[in-house]
C-alpha cells in the first residue's frame, strides 16, 4: 500500500501513538510468544500508510523517549523503506528524507547511528543526486569545528564514497564534485580520528575511473595527501600505501614527478614493525609491477635495498609461529578440524584437458570439450598464401561456462599456500613481490638476491634458512636461465634440506623443488630426479602433516613434469601412495586423491600392471566405501577415480559394480527434476522446459550437491568411454539413460555439459538402450546450441555427431533442423576453435547419412568447415566427417567452385586417409579435373603452393 498522507498535515494521534510505543517496548522482551504477536502486529500495521510516519516521529522526534526503544523504530523503518520505498509518494519520500537530515543532529550516538542506517536504506533505493538537502547538511557539518559533528557525518559520507563505485555516471561525478574538495581539506585536520576517516572515503573515490578525478587530482592534492606521511597515526600510514595503491593502478601519470618519493616512502613502509602496514606497502609493489614498463623505471634504482627488506619480511614472525603450533613437530596423529580443511574447488573441465592435451597426443575431438587444435607437420595450409584466410585465425574466447576459483594467493600465479597461515599475511605479500619483480626484471634481479641467499642458506637460524628456501622458490619462473647454473648445486643442497629438523624447512624445501622441477628433468644423467623423487616420498609418510601436504603437492607437481619418467620407479611410488592412504588425515586425503588421479594421467595405461592395480585399489575401495555420501572427501575421490578408470582400463572391470551404484545413488539423491518434466520433452521444435542459455528453466539441482552430480556424470562417462560395451549390463540395471534424461534438463550449465558427455559416450558404446529415447535426446541437445555457454554447446555439438553416426538414415527428418544452428555456429564470428571444430565434425558427420538434406547448405559450410578440419589430426571423428562432407559435394558439386583451393588444402591435410575415405577424394578431384578440362586445371592447381600440390600428389595421385 502506497504511503499517502499528507506530510505538512501529520501530527500522530495520542493512542496510535501510545500503541507503537508498546510494541516496540514489547519488541525488547525475549519471550518467544510475545516475539511472535509482535510480529504478527507488525505485519497488520505495515499495512497502515501512516506507520512509517509514526516510526520516523519516535526516531526522530521523541528525545525523551528511550534510545533502545527509538533506535528500534529506526531499524524497523529501515526495513519498510528496503522493502518499499518504490510504493512512497514523492511527498512522502520528501518527508522521511527531510526528517533523516534534521536528524543528522541527533547527538545520542545510538539513535544517531540508526539514522545513519535509514539514510544508508534510502541511498540504496534513490539517486544522491535527489537528494542535495543531505549532501548540503553533510558539507556543513563536515565543516564544523566541532569534531564529534565532524566525525558523525562521515559515518554517512564513508557510505556514499563506499556505494559510489555502483552508482550511475551521472551521480558517481556529483558525489566526487561536491564532496572530494572537502575531503582533501580535512586531510590536515587536527583530529586523528577525522584524518582517518578522511583518507578512507578519499580511498573509496580513488578506486574509481573518473574524468573528474582526473582534472582533480594535482599537485595541490598531492601535496596534502603526501603530507599523511609524516603522520603519527599508524593507520593513517595503511591507508596513505592502499591511497597511492590505487593511484598506481589508475592514476600512475598523476604520479609519475613524484615517484622517488612515492617509492622511498613505500620502501619504508615495506620494513615497517607494524605487520598490516608492511603489507599494504607490498601491495603497491604488486600493483605496481601489473605494469611491467613502469616499474622497470620506478623500481631499478630501489632493487639493492627492496630485495632485502623482502627476503627479511618473508621470514615467519613470532605470531605466526605461535598461530601455527610450529613447535609441534609430530602432530601426524592429531585429527584435522573441519575448519581446517580448505574447501576443494572443482577444476574447469577445460582446464584439465588442456593439460592433458600437454601430456598426451591424444585425439583432437572427445566427448568432454577438450578439442584442442593441433599443429600438424603435414598441414602444409599455412604456406598457401592464396588460399590461408589470416581473418580466420586462432581467437581467445573466454568460456564463462566453468568459471573456476583458484585458490591463488599470490598476484602473479605463484602459489605460497605452503604457508601454513590461510591468511594472506606479510610473509606471503612479499614473496609475492619477490616473484612479480623476478617476472619484471629476470636475470637482472639476481645479483640483488643471490649475496643475500649464499649467506641466508647457510645460517644456524633456521627461521633466515627457511625464508631464503622460500626466496628460492618464488624466482624459479622469473629467473629460471640466471639461475640455471647454480641449480646444480642447490638442488643436492635443497635435497639434503628435505632432512632438516624443522618441520617448516622439510616443507618449504618440497614446494622450492617442484618449482625446479622442469630443470631437474632436463639432465637425467645427474641423477637429481632419482634422488628428488625418493626423499620427497620419504617425506610424504613424514610425521608432521604440513610436510606431508607439502611433499604431496610437490609430488603432483613433479607427476605432470615427469610423465613417462616416474614408470621405472612406479612400485615404489604406489608402495608410497597406498600407505599415506592408511596415515593421512582428512586434510591431506583430499591432497592425496589429487597426486593418485594426476599420476594416474600422467602415465596413463602404464599403471594398469596387474601388481599395481592390486595395491592401489584396494586403499582406493577401501575409501570409496567407507566415505559418506555428504563428506568433501567424497567429491575428491570422484575425481580421483574418474582419471584411474582411466588408466586402468579393462583391469578396472571388477570394481565397477561398487563405483557405478554409488555414482548412479549420488545422482539421483541430488537431482530433482520430475519424470512429468521429463515425459514432456517430446518435439523437436518446442522449447518447452528445456534450459538454455536464454531459458534457464527452474532449478533442479541442489546447490550444494551439484559438484557431486557433475564429478558423478564425468566419472560415469570416464567408465562407458573405457570400458565400452562391458558396461551394458550395468547401464540397463540402474536405467542409467533414464537418469542422464533427468540430468539433461538442469538448470545447471555445468550439470548439462557433463550430461551431453554422457549422452554421446552412451551413444557410442551403449546404442540399443539409447535408441529408444533419440528423440528426446536430439530435443534437448537441439535446444542446447548457444554458443555463448562454449562447453555446454560443445558437448551437446559433439553428442549430436555421436547420434547422427548411430541413426543413420533415420536422421533424414531432423537433419536439415539440427543442421541449421550449427551452420550458424560455424560462420559466427570470435567463436572458440574447439567449438568451430566440433561444429565442422558433427555436420560432416550429418552427411555421411543425410547428405540430400544437408548439401543445399554447402555454400555456407563450405568455407569454415575447411578452415576449421584442415588442423585436426588424422582420427575416426575427422574421418567420418570428411566421408560426409565428400557425399555432400557430390550431391552439390557447385557450390564447391568458389572455395575449391580451400577443399584442396583441407584434403591435403590428411597424413595416411583410409582407402572408403581416399576413394572418395579421388573421385571428387577426378570429376572437377574431367569437369574444368585439362588447361584450366592446370591452370588452377598451377597457382596452389608446391608443398600443398606435393601432398595432393602424394596422398591421391593429382
Amino acid at each position: 500500500m502506497a504511503v499517502e498522507m499528507s506530510t505538512a498535515e501529520f501530527q500522530p494521534q495520542a493512542d496510535e501513538l501510545a500503541q507503537v510505543l508498546e510494541l516496540l517496548k514489547q519488541s525488547q522482551i525475549s519471550d518467544t510468544a510475545v516475539q511472535r504477536e509482535v510480529q504478527k502486529k507488525l505485519e497488520e500495521l505495515k499495512k497502515i500508510p501512516t506507520f512509517s510516519y509514526y516510526l520516523l516521529y519516535v526516531l526522530t522526534r521523541m528525545t525523551n523517549e528511550q534510545q533502545v526503544t527509538r533506535s528500534l523504530g529506526g531499524l524497523i523503518l529501515k526495513n519498510n523503506i528496503h522493502a518499499a520505498w518504490s510504493t512512497y509518494t514523492d511527498e512522502a519520500k520528501r518527508y522521511v528524507k527531510a526528517e533523516c537530515v534534521h536528524a543528522l543532529d541527533e547527538s545520542n550516538q545510538m539513535v544517531r547511528t540508526t539514522v545513519d542506517v535509514v539514510i544508508a536504506s534510502i541511498l540504496s533505493q534513490e539517486s544522491i543526486h535527489a537528494w542535495p538537502d543531505l549532501v548540503a547538511k553533510l558539507l556543513d557539518q563536515m565543516n564544523s569545528d566541532q569534531d564529534q559533528v565532524v566525525v558523525g557525518a562521515f559515518s554517512v559520507v564513508q557510505k556514499i564514497c563506499e556505494d559510489s563505485a555502483f552508482y550511475q555516471i551521472e551521480d558517481r561525478e556529483y558525489a566526487l564534485r561536491t564532496l572530494m574538495p572537502a575531503l582533501v581539506e580535512l586531510l590536515l585536520h587536527q583530529n586523528t580520528k577525522v584524518r582517518l576517516m578522511c583518507l578512507q572515503s578519499v580511498n573509496f573515490f580513488l578506486g574509481i575511473r573518473s574524468p573528474f578525478l582526473d582534472h582533480f587530482i594535482d599537485d595541490r592534492f598531492l601535496a596534502r595527501l603526501f603530507n599523511c606521511m609524516n603522520d603519527l597515526e599508524q593507520s593513517i600510514h595503511d591507508c596513505l600505501c592502499q591511497a597511492l595503491s590505487l593511484l598506481c593502478n589508475l592514476y600512475f601519470n598523476k604520479l609519475t614527478n613524484y615517484m622517488p618519493t612515492v617509492a622511498r616512502y613505500i620502501l619504508h613502509r615495506t620494513s615497517d614493525s607494524v605487520e598490516h602496514t608492511a603489507l599494504e606497502a607490498c601491495e603497491f609493489w604488486l600493483t605496481l609491477a601489473e605494469e611491467p614498463a613502469n616499474c622497470r623505471e620506478v623500481v631499478r634504482p630501489y632493487l639493492a635495498e627492496l630485495i632485502p627488506v623482502l627476503v627479511r619480511r618473508m621470514r615467519y614472525s613470532e605470531q605466526d609461529l605461535r598461530n601455527m603450533k610450529a613447535d609441534l613437530e609430530c602432530d601426524e596423529l592429531i585429527p584435522d578440524r573441519a575448519e581446517d580443511i580448505q574447501p576443494r574447488f572443482r577444476r574447469s573441465k577445460q582446464q584439465q584437458q588442456q593439460q592433458q592435451q600437454q601430456q598426451q597426443d591424444v585425439n583432437s575431438m572427445t566427448n568432454v570439450d577438450h578439442n584442442q587444435p593441433s599443429d600438424d607437420q603435414n598441414n602444409i595450409s599455412n604456406t598457401n598464401a592464396s588460399v590461408d584466410a589470416s581473418d580466420h585465425d586462432d581467437r581467445t574466447h573466454n568460456d564463462n561456462d566453468n568459471d573456476d576459483d583458484d585458490d591463488d594467493d599470490s598476484a602473479s600465479g605463484c602459489d605460497f599456500s605452503v604457508d601454513a597461515s590461510s591468511e594472506w599475511n606479510v610473509r606471503k605479500g612479499a614473496a609475492a613481490t619477490l616473484d612479480v619483480l623476478s617476472n619484471v626484471f629476470r636475470d637482472e634481479l639476481l645479483p640483488h638476491l643471490l649475496p643475500i641467499l649464499d649467506g641466508d642458506l647457510f645460517q644456524h637460524d633456521w627461521l633466515v634458512k627457511e625464508a631464503a628456501i622460500l626466496a628460492l622458490g618464488a624466482v624459479a619462473e622469473g629467473c629460471a636461465n640466471g639461475m640455471a647454473p647454480h641449480l646444480p648445486t642447490l638442488v643436492p643442497y635443497l635435497i639434503g634440506c628435505l632432512n632438516d629438523n624443522k618441520a617448516l624447512v622439510r616443507s618449504i624445501t618440497c614446494w622450492t623443488l617442484s618449482r625446479y622441477g622442469h630443470w631437474i628433468l632436463q639432465f637425467p644423467n645427474e641423477r637429481h630426479f632419482e634422488q628428488l623423487l625418493k626423499e620427497l616420498l620419504r617425506r610424504l609418510l613424514d610425521v608432521n602433516k604440513r610436510v606431508q601436504e607439502a611433499a604431496c603437492s610437490a609430488f603432483a607437481t613433479l607427476e605432470e613434469e615427469a610423465n613417462f619418467e616416474l614408470v621405472p620407479y612406479l612400485n615404489e611410488v604406489v608402495q608410497t601412495l597406498c600407505a599415506a592412504f592408511q596415515k593421512y588425515q582428512a586434510k591431506n586425503l583430499l591432497i592425496l586423491y589429487d597426486a593418485v588421479g594426476t599420476l594416474a594421467e600422467s602415465i596413463g595405461t602404464c599403471l594398469a600392471k596387474p601388481e599395481l592395480v592390486d595395491a592401489l585399489m584396494p586403499p582406493l575401495m577401501a575409501k570409496w566405501n567407507r566415505t559418506d555420501d555428504t563428506e568433501r572427501e567424497r567429491y575428491s575421490l570422484l575425481e580421483c577415480m574418474a582419471s584411474v578408470v582411466v588408466a586402468l582400463q579393462d583391469n578396472f572391470l571388477p570394481y565397477c559394480t561398487s563405483v557405478f551404484s554409488r555414482c548412479v545413488h549420488l545422482i539421483t539423491c541430488n537431482v530433482q527434476t520430475t519424470p512429468e518434466l521429463v515425459s514432456g520433452i517430446m518435439d523437436l521444435g518446442s522449447n518447452s522446459g528445456i534450459p538454455t542459455t536464454q531459458n534457464n528453466g527452474t532449478s533442479t539441482t541442489e546447490v550444494g550437491g551439484q559438484d557431486f552430480v557433475i564429478a558423478s556424470l564425468d566419472l560415469l562417462s570416464g567408465m562407458v568411454e573405457t570400458l565400452g560395451q562391458q558396461l551394458i549390463t550395468l547401464v540397463a540395471h540402474y536405467n542409467l539413460v533414464e537418469l542422464v534424461k533427468r540430468t539433461s534438463l538442469d538448470q545447471s550449465s555445468e550439470v548439462r555439459q557433463s550430461s551431453f558427455a554422457l549422452v554421446g559416450d552412451l551413444a557410442r558404446t551403449c546404442w540399443p538402450l539409447v535408441e529408444p529415447h533419440v528423440m528426446y535426446f536430439l530435443t534437448v541437445l537441439g535446444r542446447n546450441l548457444e554458443p555463448q555457454q562454449v562447453s555446454v554447446c560443445n558437448n551437446a555439438i559433439w553428442a549430436l555427431g555421436e547420434l547422427a553416426m548411430k541413426m543413420g538414415s533415420s536422421l533424414l527428418p531432423h537433419a536439415r533442423t539440427l543442421c541449421r544452428p550449427l551452420v550458424a555456429i560455424l560462420n559466427r564470428p570470435h567463436t572458440s576453435k574447439t567449438l568451430l571444430e566440433n561444429a565442422a565434425i558433427t555436420v560432416g558427420r550429418f552427411g555421411v547419412y543425410c547428405s540430400t538434406e544437408v548439401a543445399p547448405q554447402l555454400p555456407d559450410i563450405l568455407l569454415p568447415w575447411c578452415l576449421s578440419m584442415r588442423n585436426l589430426r588424422d582420427n575416426d571423428e575427422k574421418e567420418s566427417a570428411f566421408c560426409g562432407l565428400c557425399r555432400m559435394v557430390i550431391v552439390n558439386p557447385e557450390a564447391v567452385v568458389p572455395h575449391f583451393a580451400y577443399l584442396c588444402d583441407a584434403f591435403a591435410s590428411w597424413s595416411s586417409p583410409k582407402s572408403e575415405l581416399k576413394a572418395l577424394v579421388c573421385s571428387i578431384l577426378y570429376a572437377f579435373r574431367q569437369q574444368m578440362g585439362e588447361a584450366a586445371w592446370q591452370d588452377c592447381v598451377g597457382k596452389f603452393p608446391s608443398p600443398m600440390l606435393e601432398r595432393l600428389q602424394y596422398l591421391y595421385g593429382f
